[in-house]
């Protein structure tokens, strides 16, 4: 009977289901599970400080544990909502019906005739035929395969037909975060898991002071189900700080395990100045880590009762609190802050709703943080002469043009007006912020000036700046349209010299200039520096700058000189300048920062303009100051090996600049090596970089610079000669070689020329190709930083930093440097973190590498894993048999085949171990010291072979153990006596009167003696080959 599609489908599916049902085996086989995968958190990473609302979205991660897989799977099955029973009942009613079982006929007669005579035959015949209506046993094979489709339709429905697919690993982990430090009013707003925020709020430091804030998250298609990244099921803990918080309970737990080591077992810290974050063992999704977590933090300090303004945090309050916060500010007085000035400036700040946000999540210059807020609300700071305090004041127009002071003849000796050309205004202004609206990422926001297009003959020059405290679209508008209205205009500068009349206004002030000569007539200035001079000289120097708010209440006349004609001035070419590739500590940056740095030459000259000329690229001028880098001259020669703190420092001569640099400096010029570490304070001599705390003027005009921090960050002490150039780098005093950005990114090389010119208000220099200077970049911020604490131990000789000669082995020990985990500046001294009292710790990666150099010609490369190594005196003499000339020894970190920028480095003369004599056995060599030994030397008695000699204990005396004999022979060493040695490989190094060493020599060791068959009065050097002694050259 032949069978139709369908039921051979539910016979076949059923019979691979009974086959099939005892196997527990899934449709894919097994795979393993991932292994965990987690940025660990290095010692000394910097805790995020958050003012005002940000997310954190990279807490540190300081524990995890309690990690599994638990294998996922899923079972699919085949299911409907079909009854079968309707047809089956129905086709069994039929075939009950049917006759039974057995074949049945009709009986058929047929008449027919026949014959071979064509007669008719009459007969008749019966037979059997079947019956046209079926029976049950024709139909029973029927009714049994609907039976089995039956039985299919009810595996179906009961879901009974099914199988087990294996898609991946539940990972479940349990982990702790600190997230920043906390602070009072604190407050949690927000919380993502995988960039999707799974709770939002405002949730008190002040009411969860002895719990923390529990929050449950059930959801497991949060990172998109079983089919892409899981999702996450437990709860987040979130610990918001205070004096009272508690540790932890199931941190308690893991302290308590058997792989914690045994000194930190239950100790579990309550981390109570920080928020952070822990969640039990939850689970986490199907990849084997931490998801990505972000915290929405908002702190906005209130100690001036300022309050917030909006989410954002009142500069004021900011500025207050850097400067005395105790646990990661400056840890300052407010007595040395002006505290009726940041009031007045935090009102209006509040009046205008121009909060920010400032995130501080690595180690940063307090002073670049006050800079960078100065900026984005228009504000200048300034220390009081009068009262000592910090000041700062808002650039605003809150003044009356008739009430400000009025600068003219009568108090004004002289001044100097220099007006930008319209080609160096900007037409366009964009300002980069980070936007809260989009998850606290990068927006930015443009400003145009039509009018200023146009006077450009439809040039526009647009100029971006980063201004990333502002969190709103508002914010950041606003210093669009008042960095557009200062920039759309060629202001005027002014130099300006006066009487003792002038010195009380203070920088941010706004004064009227009435200039007769000039025909000028109440033109309002804007103080930008103040310099009032000393009480003998009795001259206050102002510089000024056109004020933005004042413009048309300038009024330009005839000077009423109409004889009189201006003489052009001109500029006066820059004489000491240079260009520097900066290091990481100086440009946080992999990429090569390059600057430019310019003394003024004379008080004329006005401005200098960096040119720029890229390979194969014609000149562009990039940077263009008005100020100028201070800078000094070597009066005397500053040596190498002065002390890595040297507080007494140099004597330099004055090339301009330098009285704008006393502001930093404390009262009466004393030297603050605090001052010096923080970093704020840098100068540059050749190629070595000092940190400074101290600038005093000396009776015969010179500076005296003291309080020196000698070779930070990537450099070492250097020899410096009298006439050498000092340049100061001061923030905004020297000036990127581009427009800005780096020169070329990281992992590249490029060498590029790079020239200066000047200019007045009245010509501008012509371009000299003679001071074209060319840079060829050494990836200098990615490579990593020389070892500090250079210490050399030889023979009688311990720990020295450096010497003129040695003797013996030389051992080496260094301490490791690591600019990603260092604030400040590091003393050459520092043996450990000075902020922290941490260790250092090598960089990643990193191995040491040291050059031999004999007579300045490479001799050997050593690579060391440790920081430490002793160059044995056989080695040296391996190395090179030239043991006359000097021995340089440059020792360098190295990081993925980037050596340090410079080496430690130390040169001396090697000396070489002298024979006293030579001996058969320790105890006659004994004899023989306390025979010729005294205080400080071997005396040894004239001989056959040499005259009476002396030895000093430095000079390493050395007696010689072997057998000797009274013939010469190949190998032997001759001896006082006149007779030979064979030496067997071991000396005796005398160390002094009753005091020596046995060693063994290896192969290479080399020493010299005065006994000369001859008797010539010479000197004979014998080399150890491994076997035995061969007179040899030292000079080759």
């Amino acid at each position: 009977m032949a069978m139709n599609p369908y039921v051979g489908w539910s016979v076949t599916t059923l019979l691979s289901w009974f086959l099939n049902k005892g196997s527990n085996s899934s449709s894919e086989s097994d795979s393993e599970p991932e292994e965990l995968s987690i940025a660990e958190t290095k010692t000394g990473t910097p805790v995020p400080v958050v003012m005002g609302r940000a997310l954190i979205k990279s807490p540190l991660v300081i524990y995890y544990g309690d990690f599994r897989a638990d294998i996922y799977t899923e079972t699919y099955a085949a299911h409907a909502n079909f009854s079968a029973w309707p047809v089956i009942l129905t086709t069994l009613l039929e075939w009950m019906t049917k006759p039974k079982t057995g074949d049945t006929a009709t009986k058929h007669t047929h008449d027919w005739s026949g014959g071979n005579s064509g007669g008719p035959v009459k007969g008749t015949t019966t037979e059997n035929r079947p019956d046209p209506i079926p029976t049950k046993e024709k139909e029973g094979p029927k009714y049994l395969m609907l039976l089995a489709q039956w039985l299919l339709m009810w595996l179906i429905n009961g879901r009974n037909l099914k199988t087990t697919m294996q898609k991946g690993f539940k990972y479940y982990l349990g982990y702790q975060m600190l997230a920043c430090w906390s602070g009072p009013n604190l407050r949690l707003r927000g919380i993502y898991l995988g960039q999707t925020k799974v709770w939002e709020g405002n949730e008190a430091r002040e009411v969860h002071h002895d719990a923390p804030f529990v929050f449950t998250v059930n959801n497991d298609e949060l990172f998109g189900g079983p089919d892409e990244n899981g999702g996450f099921i437990g709860d987040i803990r979130v610990y918001l700080g205070g004096d009272n918080q508690p540790a932890d309970s199931w941190m308690q737990q893991q302290m308590q395990a058997d792989n914690i080591d045994e000194e930190l077992r239950g100790l579990t810290p309550a981390y109570r100045p920080f928020v952070s974050l822990v969640v039990p063992t939850a689970y986490v999704g199907k990849q084997a880590t931490i998801p990505e977590t972000w915290l929405d933090i908002q702190f906005c300090p209130d100690r001036l009762g300022l309050g917030p303004i909006g989410d954002d945090a009142n500069p004021a309050e900011i500025l207050y609190e850097l400067h005395v916060n105790r646990e990661w500010g400056l840890c300052e007085s407010p007595d040395l802050l002006d505290l009726d000035s940041l009031l007045a400036i935090g009102q209006k700040l509040q009046d205008e709703k121009l909060g920010v946000t400032v995130t501080l999540s690595d180690k940063s210059e307090a002073r670049s943080v006050v800079d960078s807020l100065c900026d984005h609300v228009n504000m200048v700071r300034y220390v009081d002469p009068r009262t000592g305090k910090l000041t700062f004041k808002l650039i605003r127009d809150d003044y009356d043009a008739a009430t400000v002071p009025v600068l003219n003849e009568k108090n004004c000796s002289s001044i100097t007006l220099t007006r930008l050309d319209w080609r160096e205004t900007v037409g366009e202004i964009c300002v980069t912020y980070t936007d809260r609206s989009a998850q606290y990422e990068q927006s930015n926001i443009t400003e145009n000036d039509p009018a200023n297009v146009e006077i450009n003959a439809g040039a526009k020059t647009t100029k971006t700046y980063d201004y990333p405290y502002f969190t709103t679209a508002e914010n950041a508008l606003w210093a669009a349209k008042r960095e557009s209205k200062q920039q759309g205009y060629p202001l005027a500068s002014v130099s300006i010299e006066g009487n003792r009349q002038l010195s009380s206004l203070r920088t941010g002030e706004v004064v009227c200039l009435n200039w007769a000569p000039y025909g000028i007539k109440n033109m309002l200035l804007r103080i930008t520096d103040v310099d009032i001079g000393d009480f003998t000289g009795g001259t206050v120097k102002l510089e000024a700058l056109e004020d933005v708010f004042g413009l048309e209440k300038t009024e330009f006349g005839f000077p009423g000189s109409p004889g009189w004609t201006k003489e052009p001035v001109y500029p006066t070419r820059v004489q000491d300048f240079r260009y520097l590739e900066l290091p990481w500590e100086l440009m946080p940056s992999p990429d090569s920062y390059v600057f430019a740095m310019a003394a003024r030459p004379d008080p004329k000259t006005q401005r200098w303009t960096v040119w720029r000329q890229r390979s194969g690229a014609s000149w562009e001028s990039t940077s263009s100051m008005t100020r100028w880098t201070a800078a000094g001259r070597l009066v005397y020669d500053y040596e190498e090996f002065t002390d890595a703190e040297d507080m007494a420092g140099f004597e330099i001569a004055d090339l301009g600049g330098l009285d704008q640099l006393k502001s930093g400096v404390l009262a009466g010029g004393a030297p603050d090596l605090v001052s010096a570490r923080r970093g704020g304070k840098v100068l540059v001599i050749g190629e070595e970089i000092m940190a400074w705390s101290s600038l005093v003027q000396l009776p015969n005009g010179n500076w005296r610079v003291q309080g020196i921090l000698r070779g930070v960050h990537d450099t070492v002490p250097a020899a410096h000669g009298a006439g050498d150039n000092v340049f100061f780098l001061d923030s905004g005093s020297y000036a990127n070689v581009t427009t800005g950005g780096p020169v070329i990114a990281a992992g590249e090389t490029t060498q590029e020329a790079y020239n200066i010119t000047t200019s007045t208000v009245d010509a501008e220099e012509t371009f000299d190709y003679t001071k074209v200077k060319s840079l060829s970049t050494r990836r200098r911020p990615e490579r990593p930083n020389p070892p500090g604490r250079l210490r050399l131990s030889a023979h009688l000789v311990e720990n020295v930093i450096h010497t003129d000669t040695l003797i013996g082995d030389v051992e080496l020990a260094w301490a490791p440097r690591n600019k990603l985990f260092s604030f400040g500046c590091v003393s050459q001294n520092d043996a450990q973190e000075y902020w922290t009292g941490a260790a250092f710790t090598t960089p990643d990666k990193a191995d040491y590498l040291i050059r031999v150099y004999v007579g300045g010609t490479l001799a050997a490369e050593h690579s060391i894993l440790d920081a430490g190594w002793v160059y044995s005196w056989a080695q040296r003499c391996r190395d090179s048999r030239n043991l006359l000339d000097t021995t340089r020894l440059e020792l360098y970190t190295r990081v993925n085949g980037l050596e340090s920028y410079q080496p430690q480095q130390r040169t001396f003369t090697w000396n070489i171990p002298t024979l006293a004599d030579g001996c058969e056995s320790e105890a006659e060599a004994l004899e023989r010291l306390a025979e010729w030994g005294t205080a400080d030397r071997i005396l040894i008695p004239a001989g056959p072979l040499t005259e009476e000699k002396q030895i000093l204990y430095t000079e390493m005396p050395v007696l010689l153990l072997g057998t000797k004999t009274t013939n010469q022979e190949q190998g032997t060493v001759a001896c006082q006596d006149g007779n030979w040695l064979i030496p067997d490989g071991r000396l005796l190094v005398v160390t002094g009167e009753k005091a020596c060493q046995v060693i063994t020599m290896e192969e290479g060791y080399t020493i010299v003696s005065w006994f000369v068959a001859t008797a010539s009065g010479g000197k004979a050097y014998y080399r150890w080959n491994g076997t035995a002694m061969e007179e040899t050259e030292i000079g080759e």
